[in-house]
C-alpha cells in the first residue's frame, strides 16, 4: 500500500499540531506525579527538582505530564516553570504595568488561577470562612500604628 502525498501531507499537519500543544518545563521542586487530576488520587511516582517535562493539558489547577514517555500523570500548576513563558491575554511586561500604574490605562485580569465557569458556578457559600476573615479585621489605631512603626505616609481611612 502507498501513501499518496495528499495523505502523507495531512499525516505530517496532524503531527506538527499535536507537537505544538506540548510544551517543555520543569519541576520547580520535588513533585509527585498523581494517576488522575485529583489530590486525594494514588501518588504515581515523585520527580526530583529540575526534571524536565511535557505538558501535555491543563485541567482547572493540574497539568496532564509525561516523562520521556516513560511516565505519564498528573502534578499541580504550581509545581511546574516553563521553559519559555508563554503570554496569554492580559500578561503584561513591567514596562506596560508601570505605564498603566503612572498613564492611567487600564489592564484586564486573567482570573483566578485553577479555576473554571464549572467550578466557579458549583461553588457553595462558606460562612465559617466569612467569620475566619473577620478575625483579620484592624482597627484605625491599628492602622494607625502600623503606618507609623513602618515610617510610611498613610492617608488615613
Amino acid at each position: 500500500m502507498t501513501i499518496s502525498p495528499v495523505m502523507a501531507a495531512c499525516l505530517y499537519l496532524c503531527s506538527l499540531s499535536l507537537f505544538a500543544q506540548q510544551q517543555q518545563a520543569d519541576t520547580v521542586k520535588e513533585t509527585p506525579v498523581h494517576q488522575t487530576a485529583q489530590i486525594s488520587s494514588a501518588v504515581i511516582e515523585r520527580l526530583p527538582a529540575d526534571t524536565t517535562i511535557a505538558i501535555m493539558q491543563r485541567h482547572r489547577a493540574w497539568y496532564q505530564i509525561s516523562q520521556q514517555n516513560t511516565l505519564s500523570g498528573w502534578v499541580k500548576m504550581l509545581n511546574v516553570r516553563f521553559a519559555t513563558s508563554p503570554k496569554r491575554a492580559g500578561e503584561v511586561g513591567i514596562g506596560q504595568l508601570l505605564q498603566s500604574v503612572t498613564g492611567g490605562r487600564s489592564t484586564e485580569s486573567t482570573g483566578i488561577r485553577g479555576f473554571d465557569a464549572e467550578s466557579l458556578s458549583n461553588s457553595v457559600p462558606n460562612p465559617a470562612a466569612v467569620l475566619l476573615l473577620d478575625g483579620f479585621v484592624t482597627t484605625p489605631t491599628q492602622q494607625q500604628a502600623f503606618i507609623k512603626q513602618g515610617q510610611l505616609n498613610g492617608a488615613t481611612p
